[in-house]
């Protein structure tokens, strides 16, 4: 059957040939045996924000001019360990931490509309429970700092 459709013969070889490769090499770029489907994810996950004095988090790219007590910004997960275990995205972290270091404040700029304002970067932690409904919520004060809002 599959002879007489040599279409249907090629598509078969390539599906085949791809995961015996993607088995060989496991997950190497452009193989994969998607892995990640395979097993469980963690019931917690962490999210670099800044939290306003009113405590909602907010992406950090929504403030600019950051002005913080500490010359070098740390983001890194270690510093929060007394929240256990959590999964992370490592590039959000990395543009979060460039996004900081790109728009840090130049000079004071009082008196203009938008002043800075308090503003704390954490890591938020959710925490999936067994049982249905809103995860629990934690933060980890990374750095305090002020900063304005960035125009829409």
């Amino acid at each position: 059957m599959l002879a007489s459709r040599p279409v249907a013969w090629l598509s078969a070889c390539v599906l085949l040939g791809y995961v015996a490769i993607s088995r060989a090499v496991e997950d190497e770029y452009p193989f994969s045996t998607f892995s990640m489907y395979a097993r469980h994810g963690k019931s917690s996950v962490s999210r670099v924000a800044a939290r306003t004095r009113d405590g909602h988090g907010h992406p950090v790219r929504s403030f600019v001019d950051w002005s913080c007590e500490e010359e070098k910004l740390d983001l890194s997960v270690s510093r929060c360990a007394e929240l256990g275990p959590f999964d992370f995205t490592g590039y959000l972290d990395t543009e979060d931490e460039n996004h900081l270091d790109a728009h840090r404040a130049r000079a004071p700029r009082g008196g203009e509309p938008g002043d800075a304002e308090p503003v704390e970067i954490v890591r938020r932690v959710w925490r999936l429970k067994e049982q249905a409904g809103p995860p629990e919520v934690e933060d980890c004060v990374l750095h305090r700092c002020t900063a304005r809002r960035a125009s829409p």
